[in-house]
């Protein structure tokens, strides 16, 4: 199942988080808030960390990205990308900030604000582990095939694509 969720803002304060479950008994559900914080104190805390890390409005051509907020089994983490986006460049991603809680990480990405080392390849994981989830894909791209779901079918290829480190085509 996969879930994804967005803040339900009341007057100055966060109502809520609407989340959409997907999956083959796919819902929507509004989920009590999980902090008494503001909006603003949310946004403002988001700012402080990313300044206290070094790239947040110190940076020449600071930007913002979205918050998003992602329901997980402590509540809900809050994650925003900050970016330095020159007038005649490409943006850069210069780092993010995830607010559990009352706690605050920062990275330069998700996994690094986690303080969760990612190889795309496999290779820093088990052989068992590896051979587990190659055929979790590949089951989860058969299933897909019999039951016609081509959009289900193409994400479980290409996430095994990606696991055996190949590009796309």
């Amino acid at each position: 199942m996969f879930g994804w969720g967005i803040p339900v803002l009341g007057v100055g304060c966060l109502a809520g988080l609407l989340v959409a479950c997907g999956g083959i008994v796919s819902r929507t559900t509004l989920l009590p808030p999980t902090s008494d914080h503001s909006w603003t104190r949310l946004l403002e805390d988001l700012q402080f960390a990313a300044d206290q890390a070094g790239f947040g409005r110190m940076l020449r051509d600071a930007r913002r990205g979205r918050v998003q907020a992602v329901p997980d089994e402590g509540g809900t983490a809050f994650v925003q990308s900050f970016y330095e986006w020159p007038a005649d460049g490409p943006p850069r991603l210069a780092g993010v900030v995830v607010i559990r809680g009352a706690k605050r990480f920062v990275g330069r990405t998700v996994a690094d604000a986690l303080g969760q080392a990612i190889d795309p390849t496999g290779g820093d994981v088990p052989a068992e582990v590896f051979r587990a989830r190659a055929a979790q894909l590949y089951d989860g791209a058969a299933a897909a095939l019999r039951a016609g779901d081509w959009r289900a079918y193409g994400e479980a290829w290409s996430a095994l694509g990606r696991l055996l480190g190949r590009p796309p085509r």
